[in-house]
């Protein structure tokens, strides 16, 4: 339980501590195989939102709110590490600059544009669902984003040579941990949505390995920031095959 308590202190604005720090990321780390429970909270709590929003508003409405919960929820943290990877992977610079430009607090253009064309394609794909679908999208996507991040810090070593807070993340995850992770994703996909449901979480596995390999050959690995693109990418992956 108190593994549990601090994977929801990480990963939602819920003010449950520790908060991720020098002095105690030994906890948060332990808390790590909790992450894909902490989407699953996300989704359902989504998920129960968005029928009542969808009883009141238009399609498009609900769908922008609904959507505009899922990055509350994380207090954004995702996308932030999204439009980070944007900004220094699009830049077509080299490795140290690359890391340097996501270090780097301010959004450049790059990431604006990432941030809008995600933003905007979860909510026409979910404004596209009919009702039963959405409410499995929504349980599915942020479920499958957040087993995304184990997925990376199983696959990828830490990127920066001169560490940082998330060094210690990076190979805390066994392979045998990911497999559980991915054989309760597939349990859970079928559950809620059959066939469907099991090809959007593969489509969203596909994607992240691919930015995986990208990682690892433009910098060498993985940093919080690709963390938060392989959530964010694996969210948008099952909301489109889904609404597919």
């Amino acid at each position: 339980m108190k593994r549990l308590r601090s994977a929801i202190g990480f990963l939602t604005v819920i003010p449950v501590p520790p908060s991720l720090t020098a002095d105690n990321a030994g906890a948060v780390i332990a808390a790590v195989p909790f992450f894909p429970l902490v989407g699953a909270l996300i989704g359902l709590t989504a998920a129960v939102l968005d029928r009542g929003l969808s009883a009141a508003l238009p399609a498009w409405p609900a769908a922008a709110i609904s959507i505009g919960v899922l990055a509350a929820a994380s207090g954004a943290l995702h996308l932030d590490g999204l439009a980070d990877t944007a900004d220094g992977f699009l830049s077509a610079r080299p490795r140290e600059q690359i890391l340097r430009i996501m270090k780097d607090s301010h959004i450049g253009t790059m990431g604006v544009l990432a941030l809008i064309f995600v933003i905007v394609l979860k909510i026409a794909c979910l404004a596209a669902m009919p009702a039963n679908t959405r409410l499995a999208a929504l349980f599915l996507a942020p479920l499958t984003g957040r087993g995304a991040i184990l997925a990376m810090l199983a696959w990828l070593p830490y990127a920066r040579p001169e560490g940082g807070l998330a060094r210690d993340f990076f190979g805390s995850v066994s392979r045998r941990r990911l497999l559980l992770t991915g054989a309760g994703l597939a349990i859970a996909a079928i559950f809620v949505a059959r066939l469907h449901g099991l090809t959007a979480v593969l489509a969203a596995v596909l994607a992240v390995t691919l930015l995986c390999r990208i990682c690892q050959r433009r910098i060498g690995g993985g940093t919080g920031d690709t963390l938060g693109a392989a959530c964010e990418l694996a969210e948008t992956m099952v909301l489109l095959v889904m609404a597919a």
